[in-house]
């Protein structure tokens, strides 16, 4: 993928991997995670099945916003063909996730989000 983001993506706006912000990288993806979580259990789900298809779902409207804000308003994303790839990426990430969720919450009742 390195060569697709060379390609698709205006590298001038990311930092080296060596100055990223690891902490801040693993919030971000804990309160994605979370958000996933709360749409799951809004929605329902509680198959594999269903984690699969809301997750995927999820994904796709998540990537979509903000990949389309992002090629409207910066020039992060120089083409449409990151759009789709990216959203790609988020569907199988945010499918897979959605499984292990509702796996793990029914399994175990990790979550109670019941507000």
């Amino acid at each position: 993928m390195n060569d697709f983001s060379k390609t698709n993506y205006n590298q001038a706006a990311y930092l080296p991997n060596n100055e990223m912000i690891w902490w801040a990288v693993i919030v971000s993806n804990l309160f994605l995670a979370l958000f996933l979580t709360i749409v799951l259990h809004w929605a329902g789900a509680k198959s594999i099945f269903d984690g699969l298809k809301i997750g995927a779902i999820f994904g796709a409207l998540y990537a979509l916003s903000a990949d389309f804000g992002m090629y409207s308003m910066t020039n992060v994303i120089l083409n449409l063909n990151a759009i789709v790839v990216d959203t790609l990426a988020y569907i199988i990430v945010m499918a897979v996730c959605g499984i292990v969720v509702v796996f793990f919450g029914e399994r175990k009742n990790l979550v109670d989000l019941s507000f």
